[in-house]
C-alpha cells in the first residue's frame, strides 16, 4: 500500500512555555523522544485534574480528562524513561500521600480503645497502579475518589490480563471506565463497591510487532481501539550520548505546575459522590469548536474516508473536548490560577493535537490492516500490491490476467479491499487506494 507521509511530530507548541522548555531540554540532554515525553505530560496533567473539574460541552454532555495512551516503538529508544520523566510529579505526590498516611496512622495508634471505635482507621491514597484486577482497582479508587492512574511499562501485559479472572468482563470494565460511567463490583460475602465517577487514565508502551495481535478486528469492532491515543513517531532511533545537563530549575518548575493542579479540591456531596467544578467555553471558543465539530463530521461522512478510520474520527469529538480541558488546566496552572473557562486559543491547540492523534491512529490502523492482508492470503496481497494507486475496472482485470488470476476471484478481492478500508470508489468503475 502506498504510504501517505504526513507530518507526525507532536505539536509541543500546544503547551505553555515552561512545559515546552522542559520537553525540549529533556530531549536535548536526556534523549527523551519528544512525542513520548509530551504524551506523558498529558497523562500527568490528566491525573492532576482528576474528578475535580469537568467540561460542560452542552446540557447533557460533560467531559472529564480521562485518556488512554499507548506509545509505540521498538525496544531501547527510551520509552519507559520518557514516561517516568513526564509523570515524576505523580511519584512525588504519592510520597506525600504516604507520609500523610504514616502520620495519620501513628496518631490513630496513639488513641485509646474507645477513641479508636469512633475514629475511622486511616487509609493510604494510592495514585498509580500496575498489574491489577478491576476489583482491586475499584477498592483502591474508593480510597482516592479524585482518580487513580493505570501505568504499565508494557501495555501488552494490561491487554493480556483482560478476562484472566472474569471472562468477558474486564474489557467491558475499561470501556465503561473510559466514559466515566459508574462501576459496581459485587463480591460474595463482602460489601459492594460503587464508584459513581471512575477516573482511571491509562498510559504505557507497546512494540510495533504486536499491534496487529492486540488491536485487530475484535477490539476494533467493539470500539476499544478507537478509545486509545496512539503515539507512533517516525524513525525514532537509539540516540548518542549528550554531555549537556538537564537544568534542575526546569525540573522543579514543571513539577510545581503539575502539583498545583492537585490544589483544586475534590468536592463531595452528602453521599460522598464527586461534584466536579464545571467549566464551559467562551463564546469565541465555542464557535471555533462547533466549526471543527462539523468539519470532523463531514470527514466521517465522506465516502473517501477509510472505513477503518470511522471509529477514530467519531471518537475525536470526545478526545478534543478532553484535550481542551487538559490544555486549559495546564496553561492556567502555569500562571498560578485555577481553570475557569475554555479559551479560543485552547480550542485551536486542542484541535491541532486531536488531528495529530488522528494521523497516529491512521498510521497504526494501516499497519494492522496491511499485516492482516499480507499474512491472511498471499495471492490477495500480491494482487493488491500489483494494482496502481488509481485504476479502473479494466486495469483491475488486466492486472488479474497478468497474474493468471480468475476474474471472479479478482472481483471478490476488490470487494474485500473496499470493505476493509484499502480501496474506495471515487466514481463508477473507478478505484483508488487510501
Amino acid at each position: 500500500m502506498e504510504k501517505q507521509h504526513q507530518p507526525t511530530a507532536f505539536p509541543i507548541e500546544v503547551f505553555p512555555a515552561p512545559v515546552q522548555q522542559y520537553i525540549i531540554k529533556a530531549n536535548q540532554t536526556l534523549n527523551h523522544p519528544i512525542d513520548y515525553l509530551a504524551s506523558s505530560v498529558l497523562f500527568a496533567t490528566a491525573m492532576g485534574i482528576g474528578n475535580s473539574v469537568r467540561l460542560k460541552v452542552k446540557n447533557g454532555w460533560y467531559e472529564v480528562a480521562i485518556l488512554y495512551i499507548a506509545i509505540v516503538g521498538k525496544p531501547g529508544i527510551n520509552k519507559t524513561h520518557s514516561l517516568d520523566f513526564g509523570i515524576r510529579p505523580l511519584f512525588k505526590k504519592e510520597r506525600q500521600y504516604l507520609k500523610q498516611y504514616r502520620d495519620e496512622l501513628a496518631a490513630y495508634i496513639e488513641l485509646d480503645e474507645k477513641e479508636r471505635l469512633n475514629t475511622p482507621e486511616p487509609v493510604l491514597q494510592q495514585l498509580l497502579i500496575t498489574d491489577i484486577t478491576p476489583e482491586t482497582i475499584s477498592q483502591l479508587h474508593e480510597n482516592n475518589l479524585r482518580g487513580i492512574g493505570y501505568y504499565r511499562d508494557e501495555l501488552i501485559a494490561w491487554l493480556n490480563d483482560f478476562n484472566r479472572y472474569h471472562k468477558g468482563s474486564d474489557e467491558q470494565f475499561w470501556l465503561s471506565a473510559f466514559s466515566n460511567k459508574s462501576i459496581r463490583v459485587n463480591r460474595a460475602g463482602k460489601k459492594t463497591i460503587l464508584i459513581e465517577s471512575p477516573f482511571i487514565p491509562v498510559i504505557g508502551s507497546i512494540q510495533p510487532s504486536v499491534l496487529s495481535e492486540l488491536f485487530g478486528d475484535k477490539r476494533t469492532s467493539n470500539g476499544f481501539t478507537d478509545r486509545i491515543l496512539f503515539v507512533y513517531p517516525d524513525q525514532v532511533e537509539k540516540p548518542y550520548w549528550k554531555e549537556e545537563e538537564m537544568p534542575q530549575e526546569l525540573i522543579e518548575e514543571y513539577e510545581n505546575i503539575i502539583l498545583r493542579l492537585f490544589e483544586t479540591e475534590l468536592r463531595l456531596d452528602e453521599y460522598q459522590h464527586t461534584q466536579p467544578y464545571e467549566i464551559d467555553f467562551s463564546p469565541e471558543a465555542k464557535a471555533c469548536f462547533v466549526k471543527w465539530y462539523n468539519h470532523n463530521t463531514n470527514e466521517y461522512n465522506d465516502p473517501a474516508t477509510p472505513m477503518n478510520m470511522a471509529g477514530s474520527i467519531a471518537k475525536s469529538d470526545v478526545i478534543c473536548c478532553r484535550l481542551m480541558l487538559i490544555l486549559q488546566a495546564l496553561k492556567d496552572a502555569s500562571v498560578r490560577q485555577r481553570v475557569r473557562q475554555i479559551e479560543l486559543e485552547t480550542v485551536i491547540k486542542a484541535i491541532q493535537l486531536t488531528e495529530y492523534f488522528k494521523r497516529q491512529a491512521k498510521k497504526v490502523k494501516q499497519s494492522i490492516k496491511e499485516n492482516e492482508l499480507r499474512t491472511s492470503n498471499g495471492e490477495r496481497w500480491h494482487y493488491f500490491q500489483s494494482l496502481p494507486q488509481e485504476f479502473n475496472r479494466a486495469t483491475a482485470n488486466e492486472t488479474a490476467e497478468t497474474m493468471n488470476l480468475n476474474l471472479k476471484t479478482a472481483e471478490k478481492y476488490l470487494s474485500y479491499f473496499i470493505r476493509n478500508g484499502f480501496l474506495y470508489k471515487p466514481g463508477h468503475n473507478q478505484y483508488k487506494k487510501y
